[in-house]
Protein backbone atom coordinates (compact mmCIF):
# COMPACT_ATOMS: atom_id res chain seq x y z
CA UNK A 1 0.00 0.00 0.00
CA UNK A 2 1.19 3.36 -0.95
CA UNK A 3 0.97 6.25 1.40
CA UNK A 4 -1.54 8.18 1.00
CA UNK A 5 -0.32 12.44 1.53
CA UNK A 6 -2.13 14.19 4.51
CA UNK A 7 -3.51 17.30 3.74
CA UNK A 8 -7.53 18.20 3.74
CA UNK A 9 -9.26 17.23 6.66
CA UNK A 10 -5.78 15.23 7.61
CA UNK A 11 -3.50 15.68 9.86
CA UNK A 12 -0.64 13.61 11.80
CA UNK A 13 -0.56 13.69 15.04
CA UNK A 14 2.30 14.10 17.47
CA UNK A 15 4.29 11.11 19.01
CA UNK A 16 3.77 12.38 22.39
CA UNK A 17 -0.35 12.43 21.42
CA UNK A 18 0.35 9.10 19.59
CA UNK A 19 1.66 6.82 22.21
CA UNK A 20 -0.79 8.37 24.50
CA UNK A 21 -3.56 7.04 23.01
CA UNK A 22 -1.74 3.42 21.91
CA UNK A 23 -1.02 3.11 26.17
CA UNK A 24 -5.29 3.35 26.58
CA UNK A 25 -7.74 -0.05 26.69
CA UNK A 26 -10.64 -0.57 24.57
CA UNK A 27 -13.62 0.14 25.59
CA UNK A 28 -14.91 -2.87 24.54
CA UNK A 29 -14.13 -6.21 25.34
CA UNK A 30 -13.62 -7.75 22.01
CA UNK A 31 -11.44 -6.35 19.15
CA UNK A 32 -11.68 -7.45 16.55
CA UNK A 33 -15.56 -8.61 16.59
CA UNK A 34 -16.32 -6.33 13.30
CA UNK A 35 -14.70 -10.00 11.22
CA UNK A 36 -18.39 -11.86 12.36
CA UNK A 37 -21.74 -11.63 11.57
CA UNK A 38 -23.08 -11.10 14.71
CA UNK A 39 -22.53 -8.59 17.54
CA UNK A 40 -21.22 -9.08 21.18
CA UNK A 41 -23.69 -9.07 23.96
CA UNK A 42 -24.87 -5.45 24.45
CA UNK A 43 -23.89 -4.08 21.31
CA UNK A 44 -25.92 -3.35 18.35
CA UNK A 45 -24.85 -4.24 14.50
CA UNK A 46 -25.52 -1.66 11.98
CA UNK A 47 -24.35 -3.14 8.41
CA UNK A 48 -24.16 -1.29 5.07
CA UNK A 49 -23.01 -2.64 2.06
CA UNK A 50 -22.84 -0.13 -1.03
CA UNK A 51 -22.12 -1.57 -5.14
CA UNK A 52 -19.46 1.13 -6.15
CA UNK A 53 -19.98 2.15 -9.85
CA UNK A 54 -18.94 -0.57 -12.83
CA UNK A 55 -16.02 0.70 -13.55
CA UNK A 56 -14.42 1.39 -10.08
CA UNK A 57 -10.70 -0.11 -9.47
CA UNK A 58 -10.06 -2.00 -6.16
CA UNK A 59 -6.80 -0.72 -6.08
CA UNK A 60 -7.85 2.75 -6.19
CA UNK A 61 -10.59 2.21 -3.86
CA UNK A 62 -8.10 1.17 -1.51
CA UNK A 63 -5.62 3.53 -1.80
CA UNK A 64 -8.80 6.05 -0.48
CA UNK A 65 -9.81 3.81 2.15
CA UNK A 66 -6.44 3.53 4.11
CA UNK A 67 -5.99 6.95 3.50
CA UNK A 68 -8.57 7.57 6.43
CA UNK A 69 -10.88 7.93 3.43
CA UNK A 70 -14.23 7.57 4.77
CA UNK A 71 -14.02 9.32 8.13
CA UNK A 72 -12.13 12.27 6.05
CA UNK A 73 -15.61 12.35 4.22
CA UNK A 74 -17.51 13.27 7.76
CA UNK A 75 -15.21 15.08 9.63
CA UNK A 76 -11.40 15.46 10.43
CA UNK A 77 -8.56 13.06 11.31
CA UNK A 78 -5.47 13.20 13.65
CA UNK A 79 -3.60 9.98 13.19
CA UNK A 80 -0.51 8.69 14.13
CA UNK A 81 -0.14 7.54 10.32
CA UNK A 82 -1.31 8.70 7.46
CA UNK A 83 -2.05 5.44 6.09
CA UNK A 84 -3.91 3.34 7.85
CA UNK A 85 -1.57 0.41 9.95
CA UNK A 86 -2.50 -2.13 12.40
CA UNK A 87 -1.99 -0.76 15.58
CA UNK A 88 -2.21 2.86 14.20
CA UNK A 89 -4.35 5.06 16.59
CA UNK A 90 -6.64 8.78 15.44
CA UNK A 91 -8.82 10.98 17.33
CA UNK A 92 -12.09 11.70 14.50
CA UNK A 93 -13.56 15.17 14.94
CA UNK A 94 -16.88 15.74 13.61
CA UNK A 95 -19.01 18.63 14.33
CA UNK A 96 -18.08 22.43 14.87
CA UNK A 97 -17.34 24.65 17.84
CA UNK A 98 -19.66 23.28 21.14
CA UNK A 99 -21.17 20.67 19.23
CA UNK A 100 -17.37 18.88 18.24
CA UNK A 101 -17.03 15.55 18.94
CA UNK A 102 -13.40 13.95 19.58
CA UNK A 103 -13.45 9.98 19.22
CA UNK A 104 -10.25 8.30 20.06
CA UNK A 105 -9.80 5.16 17.86
CA UNK A 106 -7.64 2.28 17.50
CA UNK A 107 -7.02 0.27 14.44
CA UNK A 108 -7.87 -3.62 15.51
CA UNK A 109 -7.01 -5.39 12.10
CA UNK A 110 -5.91 -4.86 8.72
CA UNK A 111 -7.02 -6.89 5.35
CA UNK A 112 -4.67 -7.09 2.09
CA UNK A 113 -6.07 -9.81 -0.34
CA UNK A 114 -6.32 -10.58 -3.32
CA UNK A 115 -10.03 -9.25 -3.76
CA UNK A 116 -10.58 -8.10 -0.55
CA UNK A 117 -9.05 -4.87 1.31
CA UNK A 118 -10.21 -3.60 5.00
CA UNK A 119 -9.43 -2.44 8.04
CA UNK A 120 -11.35 -1.88 11.50
CA UNK A 121 -11.10 0.47 14.54
CA UNK A 122 -12.30 0.52 17.84
CA UNK A 123 -13.23 2.52 20.60
CA UNK A 124 -10.56 3.91 23.08
CA UNK A 125 -11.98 6.06 26.48
CA UNK A 126 -13.15 9.79 25.36
CA UNK A 127 -14.96 8.22 22.37
CA UNK A 128 -18.95 8.99 22.67
CA UNK A 129 -19.26 5.19 21.54
CA UNK A 130 -18.19 1.96 22.38
CA UNK A 131 -17.45 -0.62 20.08
CA UNK A 132 -16.05 -0.93 16.55
CA UNK A 133 -16.63 -0.31 13.20
CA UNK A 134 -15.21 -1.93 10.32
CA UNK A 135 -14.43 -0.68 6.19
CA UNK A 136 -14.30 -3.90 3.89
CA UNK A 137 -14.07 -3.38 0.19
CA UNK A 138 -14.38 -6.91 -1.58
CA UNK A 139 -14.88 -7.57 -5.25
CA UNK A 140 -17.79 -9.77 -6.27
CA UNK A 141 -16.09 -12.18 -8.58
CA UNK A 142 -19.63 -13.39 -10.58
CA UNK A 143 -20.12 -9.55 -11.23
CA UNK A 144 -16.86 -7.97 -11.52
CA UNK A 145 -18.29 -5.43 -9.02
CA UNK A 146 -16.35 -3.91 -5.79
CA UNK A 147 -19.00 -3.36 -2.69
CA UNK A 148 -17.85 -1.61 0.48
CA UNK A 149 -19.50 -3.05 3.57
CA UNK A 150 -19.48 -0.48 6.51
CA UNK A 151 -20.17 -2.59 9.32
CA UNK A 152 -20.66 -1.58 13.19
CA UNK A 153 -20.90 -3.00 16.31
CA UNK A 154 -21.39 -0.31 19.19
CA UNK A 155 -23.80 0.79 22.12
CA UNK A 156 -23.79 4.71 23.13
CA UNK A 157 -21.13 5.25 25.54
CA UNK A 158 -21.65 8.55 27.40
CA UNK A 159 -24.76 10.03 29.16
CA UNK A 160 -25.86 12.43 26.40
CA UNK A 161 -25.49 9.94 23.51
CA UNK A 162 -28.05 7.61 25.72
CA UNK A 163 -30.37 10.17 25.87
CA UNK A 164 -29.81 10.91 22.27
CA UNK A 165 -29.82 7.41 21.11
CA UNK A 166 -32.44 7.47 18.43
CA UNK A 167 -30.67 10.25 17.08
CA UNK A 168 -27.57 8.77 17.10
CA UNK A 169 -28.48 5.94 15.33
CA UNK A 170 -29.32 7.69 12.97
CA UNK A 171 -26.62 9.81 12.74
CA UNK A 172 -24.64 7.04 12.59
CA UNK A 173 -26.46 5.41 9.75
CA UNK A 174 -26.14 8.66 7.72
CA UNK A 175 -22.47 8.40 8.34
CA UNK A 176 -21.79 4.75 7.28
CA UNK A 177 -24.08 5.65 3.94
CA UNK A 178 -21.73 9.00 3.46
CA UNK A 179 -18.67 6.58 3.74
CA UNK A 180 -20.09 4.09 1.36
CA UNK A 181 -20.74 7.00 -1.31
CA UNK A 182 -17.29 8.63 -1.01
CA UNK A 183 -15.64 5.93 -2.03
CA UNK A 184 -17.93 5.74 -5.54
CA UNK A 185 -15.52 8.88 -6.13
CA UNK A 186 -12.07 7.89 -5.05
CA UNK A 187 -12.33 4.16 -6.75
CA UNK A 188 -12.71 5.18 -10.01
CA UNK A 189 -10.14 5.61 -12.87
CA UNK A 190 -8.97 9.34 -13.36
CA UNK A 191 -11.08 11.10 -10.73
Amino acid sequence: MTDAPAGRRLSVLSAADADRLRELPFTYPTPGCTAGDVAPAGLRLLRVRHRLPPEADLDLAAVALFGWGPQRSVGRVAASSPVVRQGAVALLRLGVGPLRITAPVRVVDVVHGPTTRGWAYGSLPGHPETGEERFQLDLDTASGRLVLTVTAMSREATWWMRAAAPLARSVQRAAAHRYARSADRAALPGR
